[in-house]
């Protein structure tokens, strides 16, 4: 695999938080960016997967209740992974 050099600004403090992360995983600081950034755009595509195939089974079946999606909201944030954009998709 080809590796290319990238130069990136940030704040300190992130800079700060990396270096330290990166120590206590006992990595270089260029792995534990290309890793966070892998484990990111994993999350993203899963994401996309996920409301690509809720468009999918609303277009078959039509529109989930909103009591059903309320509790699905409430399941997500007790689990820490709430969505803001879920307002946004109401909203539409």
């Amino acid at each position: 695999m080809a590796v290319h050099r990238l130069s990136i600004s940030m704040p300190a403090e992130i800079e700060q938080i990396i270096r330290s992360a990166a120590e206590a995983a006992d990595v270089p600081i260029s792995t534990w960016i290309v890793e966070a950034a892998l484990k990111q755009a994993g999350h993203q595509a899963a994401i996309a997967d996920g409301l690509k195939a809720v468009e999918e089974y609303e277009i078959e079946n039509g529109p989930i209740p909103a009591e059903l999606l309320d509790e699905a909201d409430r399941v997500l944030d007790a689990a820490g992974l709430g969505v803001p954009e879920r307002e946004e998709r109401r909203a539409s």
